[in-house]
């Protein structure tokens, strides 16, 4: 049986500090005795001081959250602030554990704490680096423990829109069919998520999740979202909340892209990041198919990964890279010598950091009506947008139009997937 316990950490170390380890009834309590999953702290793994502690909350599936949290641990270390970060640890029985890390990525004194057995020590440890401000970026995989623990050290803590997750439970708006959902009615979001699935490991139904949300949001100092696109779906869902948008980065400092390149042999079509489902693999597929199909002078390249790499080179008309470094993206996006870049999320994306990688490499860029791209693109007239829905026939056409001449495609104000917007002329 594991005891509860206690960890008292003074705010400095030396090599001669020592731990006081406690169970919950005062009585010391040897680490070594609560199993194979402890070990003795070792606190030269800890900062010698703390300043200004940010605690950060996360998940551990990398992605655009893990280099947004990346981009905040070095914007803090650099203005001398000290930074916790938590994230979840699945035991091989399911449960919901918690790691606790320095901002260096450095597992802190403990390593994994047993959720939501160690509540108490978790907050111990995290009353014991003198926190000033709490930062949830993302709750993916997190008992509900860890962020009571986090709200009971009565600071201020602010909460980070980077998907969908705080009214979807599914997270990317994206049905059993495979499609944008269209944000319908609640009683047709929990038909969605029980025939679909939910990704949050709890039982929770859809408006039991709004309300856990809808709670935490409330309490938070700021709602920070990276777009108004982001910021209009959270307000439609928590209508009493103000978001603040905050975008990642300001897209007037990207050089413009120069005009598509016109060819008159085949064209080759960019995609960057990690392809899966949410973010245009059936697209893709479905449009290599019919540029095999009809003979098209088409090719599609994509920087970086999907789900199912085989299938698509299967059809003569893909070619993938593999996985790169952020640090790499725009060199290996060049690389590719792409007339044109696409981007075919189906799913309203906050910001899009492959957006932002595209324009850099000097491309420009067509993707669906819906999200922050469309947002974006509109904005700065770096590309166009295609309605939600079109066939395959009907996007590779618009494709083969823009790389055969500087064509601009109206936006249509209906289509079967809900888009929010209203017919729109893209530059």
């Amino acid at each position: 049986m594991v005891r509860s316990f206690e960890v008292a950490l003074p705010a400095t170390f030396n090599e001669s500090t020592t731990v006081a380890v406690r169970g919950l009834d005062g009585e010391p309590l040897s680490i070594h005795s609560l199993g194979n999953e402890a070990a003795t702290p070792d606190t030269n793994r800890w900062p010698r001081e703390w300043s200004e502690t940010a605690i950060i909350v996360t998940h551990d599936d990398g992605g655009g959250v893990a280099r947004r949290v990346e981009t905040a641990i070095s914007d803090l270390k650099r203005r001398g602030r000290s930074v916790i970060v938590l994230k979840p640890a699945m035991s091989d029985d399911g449960r919901r554990d918690v790691r606790v890390e320095v901002g260096d990525g450095t597992s802190a004194p403990g390593e994994v704490l047993r959720m939501p057995d160690e509540r108490e020590t978790l907050l111990n440890l995290l009353r014991s680096t003198a926190p000033t401000e709490v930062r949830l970026h993302h709750l993916l995989n997190h008992d509900a423990a860890v962020v009571e623990t986090v709200r009971t050290l009565g600071i201020p803590y602010d909460a980070y829109v980077h998907d969908h997750i705080w009214f979807c439970p599914r997270i990317a708006l994206v049905g059993p069919d495979d499609r944008y959902c269209g944000e319908p009615s609640m009683s047709e979001c929990e038909v969605c998520v029980r025939s679909a699935g939910s990704f949050l490991n709890d039982d929770l139904s859809v408006a039991a999740h709004l309300a856990l949300s809808e709670d935490i949001l409330a309490g938070a100092r700021s709602i920070i979202a990276p777009s108004h696109d982001a910021a209009r779906r959270m307000n439609r869902h928590f209508p009493g909340l103000r978001v603040k948008v905050v975008p990642h980065e300001s897209d007037r400092l990207a050089a413009e892209p120069p005009p598509v390149q016109r060819t008159s042999g085949t064209a080759r079509i960019c995609l960057a990041g990690a392809i899966g489902l949410h973010k245009g693999y059936q697209i893709l597929l479905a449009l290599a198919r019919d540029a095999r199909e009809r003979d098209l002078p088409l090719e599609f390249r994509v920087a970086g990964t999907t789900i199912d790499d085989q299938r698509l080179m299967d059809t003569g008309r893909v070619f993938v890279t593999g996985p790169y470094e952020p640090s790499e993206a725009v060199a290996l996006i060049k690389a590719q010598n792409a007339s044109l870049a696409l981007l075919p999320s189906i799913w309203p994306e906050t910001w899009c950091l492959a957006l932002s990688e595209l324009w850099r490499a000097g491309l420009r860029v067509a993707a669906f009506d819906i999200g922050a791209p469309a947002e974006r693109i509109r904005a700065t007239g770096r590309g166009f947008l295609l309605p939600l829905g079109l066939s395959a026939v009907e996007i590779n056409d618009s494709l083969m139009s823009a790389v055969s001449e500087r064509s601009v495609l109206p936006v249509r104000a209906f289509t079967p997937y809900k888009s929010d917007n209203a017919t729109t002329q893209s530059k």
